[in-house]
């Protein structure tokens, strides 16, 4: 099974930012761009950014051979600008991020263009980020034309594709690998070896040499030739200007031929596959065919302002299922309406069983009045039949009421299927005509399938709150996930955990204020009887304290005044009266606008879970401060199902298993087929913990002058987060035989040349052990390839010589360490290693990431320290009279260049 392959197929057209963006003809429309709220009035912004916007889709037409532009662009102008009728003036009830975001710079970050959040090849990510100093420097930031970075950028974001320019790290060193070695030389990590430059250390200022490992030393670096006249790549050094076009495994192209032998990221997660080739399997590349070579790729530019003005519909079944759940559906609407709806927002309520019916007008929320009024007017009582289009149309024209319904908010909340007239299909052209957002949640098993198409359709989310599940928190989890960004203020969710004590009894818990938020903190807890519950609250010296009444109407809560301190809170919860059983939901939000806030996103994949023997579906959440990644952080998934199992699953950034990438912030794991027990949906909540984690923070970046990345891990204050995974669905479930496993081990990605003796031509090799499924359980054994011939290697391993290590595997994630010969070794030969797992049925992981090796022969490499560290088999055949005379003529040479200090220039072709 190759398992690395499949996963850029199957998730082919995947992205995991909640987007509007679609694909009409060969250009993409409703691009939003986002002018962070923060910034300063700045005409000059519009026009760079609409002449950047413009140029970019000419850049990437020619780039994707004719097949894709922008062809509509929305930028959203920020609401405190002035507007003299240059804006179109349009309102919205969610304060959404756009696909392309500039902000201001933030304090203690670099300003580099990025893509946020890849999890793996093929597989888009989060969103394009650039920042204002940046966009008004233009190619006088240091990266090159500023529409070429854009096409760079939308290659990661849109086709996950990976950078082709030194960014991957030596695991055990975490310097970033600039050279390989390649015929008995180092070349520079590049995908065309078309592009020259020259190899130097710019820190001492010398030719490079070999470190005592006999690998380049750190401080060496290929220094691309700006003047190159080299075509490609798009993902590699973008800023050379004459750069057009992706790399290709095609080899009719030379130009732009992909190098499958650079250790670069691009082909340690995409298994050697070049840019091109993903991009050929994405849906978008399936669903066009390349166009005329002079098509007008002008984008429609639009230029919005969006006011922030919440128009919310509260729609609840009530028909006569909903009776077991009507009492907690109740409750739950109510802490949102308490404190999660923010003020000034409107606020309608609706229920339907045969018909619909208004229980609430829209009211304004402006006072604590207001918010009780709506609260005592959800529904108490379920009976009846279902028509959930008769609740939608009720909401609609309820919505009309209002000046400007477009970006209102439906929230709907069955249990049921609907068997009475009017059909959601009857209703859905209206609600989508009018932009009208319909997130849904399912309420059990019996809740109608057509909700996720209903949330799909209009754009926005569906949700699982499974009824059977004990001690389940996903009922409050999944009516607060969608409100958190209702307002210009995001909410970040800090904890949810379930409450269930005795009377008399304390329940404690505890939840830690990290130094991104604290703002308007609230504890509350949700339960059908508040009265007389205490709720306190205890920090340092502070004690804050809650003590529920008949007409707190199930929530209550204590607000932290001002900005909450940094640190450990502690949380007590009793009734002198009666047992309590309840949610308790922290959230706050963030200091700053001016501040990177921590923040925790699940990144979906597929809606639907296919279930098989060989099941491998992956699981993704993105732990980030800004736009540094979070590492060393605990992270698990809760996953739920109809019948109300629960388990909880571990994800890891280890490289291991579904994830791709070291210490990227991005924490992943496979569900497995034998973790899943019935057919239906599943509500995933994913909880992250930092007690001692730290963010991976740019020290020096500049694309433009020299590719020496330089990073440092800075130590952060605890956190603790938690966010809800839209809803999956398991199909086809079968009863498995548990003794039948076709589970394999991970594809090893770590495996790296660590160590190298010229003397008797030895190499050491290390990677981390992976596991017997995966990343769990051991690996029963190695399989170690080598081949002078890097495509047969890769296409046919099971055919190339085989080193015997007999090593035993350790515990997946730790160090593994071989040493050895390659035998009858050839000079001027390139080797190339790679190493397989297996486990005790005999299951054969995918091949690793391949690695080469070579005599090496290369004298530039050389200098008065390690000459004496050439190896034997170079002087082998070679007499004595010829030593002397090419030894002369090297130190020559050597001497020559050493007065010169001229850097090695490089365009070998491979």
């Amino acid at each position: 099974m190759k398992l690395i392959f499949l996963i850029s197929i199957c998730l082919s057209g995947l992205g995991f930012a909640i987007s509007t963006i679609s694909l009409t003809g060969n250009g993409y429309t409703d691009i939003l761009v986002t002018i962070a709220d923060d910034i300063a009035e700045n005409t000059q912004l519009i026009s760079i950014l609409q002449d950047w916007l413009i140029e970019a889709s000419r850049k990437l037409y020619i780039a994707s051979k004719y097949r894709f532009f922008f062809k509509k662009i929305i930028i959203r102008i920020p609401e405190k600008w002035s507007n003299n009728g240059q804006y179109i003036v349009t309102s919205a009830s969610t304060n959404k991020e756009g696909d392309i975001r500039i902000e201001s710079p933030k304090k203690d970050m670099k300003s580099n263009p990025y893509a946020c959040c890849l999890p793996a090849c093929g597989v888009g990510g989060q969103f394009i980020h650039f920042t204002t100093d940046v966009m008004i420097k233009g190619e006088n930031a240091g990266f090159g034309n500023l529409a070429t970075v854009l096409v760079h950028e939308w290659g990661h974001y849109r086709w996950g594709l990976f950078d082709e320019y030194p960014t991957s790290r030596d695991t055990y060193t975490n310097k970033i690998i600039q050279f390989y070695s390649h015929n008995g030389g180092w070349e520079p990590v590049r995908c065309t070896t078309e592009i020259e430059g020259k190899m130097f250390n710019y820190v001492s200022n010398r030719n490079c040499k070999l470190d005592s490992k006999g690998k380049p030393e750190s401080d060496c670096s290929f220094q691309p030739d700006s003047g190159s006249k080299a075509i490609a790549s798009m993902m590699g050094h973008a800023y050379i200007s004459s750069i057009s076009q992706f790399c290709d495994s095609d080899s009719t192209g030379e130009k732009t031929k992909h190098n499958a032998e650079a250790p670069n990221m691009q082909n340690d997660r995409c298994s050697g596959q070049s840019s091109w080739d993903i991009i050929k399997q994405h849906n978008d590349y399936k669903a066009t065919s390349p166009g005329n070579a002079f098509a007008n790729t002008r984008p429609e530019i639009i230029l919005q302002q969006t006011q922030i003005s919440g128009r919310f519909c509260l729609l609840i079944d009530v028909s006569g299922s909903m009776k077991n759940f009507i009492d907690d559906a109740r409750d739950a609407l109510t802490t949102v309406i308490k404190t999660i709806l923010p003020n000034e927002s409107y606020v309608g309520i609706v229920s339907f069983s045969d018909n619909g019916h208004l229980l609430k007008r829209m009211t304004k929320i402006t006072s604590e009045s207001d918010r009780n009024s709506l609260a005592y007017s959800l529904p108490a009582t379920a009976v009846g039949g279902t028509s959930i289009g008769a609740g939608l149309e009720t909401c609609y024209q309820e919505l009309l009421t209002l000046n400007n319904v477009t970006g209102s908010v439906i929230y709907l909340a069955t249990d049921g299927e609907e068997n009475e007239p009017p059909y959601t299909e009857e209703v859905l052209p209206k609600l989508t005509e009018k932009g009208i957002v319909v997130h849904t949640l399912a309420i059990g098993s019996s809740a109608d399938e057509k909700l996720n198409n209903i949330s799909k359709i209009t754009g926005g989310s569906s949700y699982f709150y499974s009824s059977e599940t004990v001690d389940s928190t996903s009922l409050i989890d999944a009516l607060i996930e969608p409100f958190t960004e209702s307002s210009k203020d995001k909410i970040i969710r800090i904890k949810t955990v379930h409450a269930d004590i005795s009377t008399h009894q304390v329940f404690e818990t505890n939840f830690v204020i990290d130094d991104t938020i604290g703002r308007d903190t609230i504890v509350q807890l949700t339960t059908h009887v508040v009265r007389d519950v205490n709720l306190t609250i205890k920090h340092s010296e502070m004690t804050f304290t809650k003590i529920g009444t008949a007409g707190d109407n199930s929530v209550i809560y204590v607000k932290i005044p001002g900005i909450a301190q940094i640190g450990n809170y502690d949380v007590f919860l009793s009734s002198t009266t009666h047992d309590i059983s309840g949610t308790l939901s922290i959230f706050s939000k963030p200091v700053s606008s001016k501040q990177a806030v921590l923040q925790v996103n699940v990144l979906n994949t597929e809606p639907e879970i296919q279930y098989s023997a060989s099941l491998l579906f992956p699981l993704y959440a993105a732990v980030y401060k800004g736009s540094m990644p979070v590492t060393n952080a605990t992270v698990m998934a809760v996953i739920e199902n109809e019948i109300g199992d629960s388990f909880n699953t571990v994800l890891k950034d280890n490289a291991i298993g579904a994830d791709v990438s070291l210490n990227d912030g991005i924490y992943s794991c496979y569900i497995l087929p034998n973790e899943l027990n019935a057919n239906g949906r599943l509500s995933i909540k994913v909880i992250a913990e930092g007690y001692s984690a730290k963010v991976v923070v740019e020290v020096t970046r500049a694309p433009g002058t020299k590719f020496t990345d330089d990073f440092e891990e800075q130590s952060i204050s605890p956190f603790m987060r938690v966010a809800l995974a839209r809803e999956i669905t398991v199909k086809n479930y079968t009863l498995l035989d548990k003794n039948i496993d076709l589970i394999p081990p991970s594809p090893i990605l770590t495996l790296q040349l660590t160590n190298i003796s010229n003397e008797d031509n030895t190499y050491t090799i290390t990677w981390y052990a992976v596991g017997d499924d995966l990343d769990k359980g051991n690996a029963s054994s190695y399989d170690i390839r080598y081949s002078d011939k890097f495509q047969k290697l890769k296409t046919d391993p099971g055919r190339q010589q085989t080193i015997t290590a007999g090593i035993i595997p350790k515990e997946p994630g730790e160090t593994e360490s071989f040493v050895f010969r390659i035998p009858n070794i050839q000079t001027n030969t390139t080797y190339y290693i790679a190493v397989r797992a297996v486990d005790d049925q005999n299951n054969t992981g995918d091949l690793s990431n391949i690695i080469s090796v070579s005599i090496l022969n290369d004298q530039y490499w050389f200098d008065d320290e390690n000459t004496d560290g050439l190896s034997i088999a170079v002087l082998v055949g070679i007499s004595i009279g010829a030593v002397i005379i090419v030894a002369f003529f090297l130190v020559c040479v050597i001497t020559l260049i050493k007065k010169k200090k001229v850097p090695r220039m490089s365009n070998y072709a491979i």
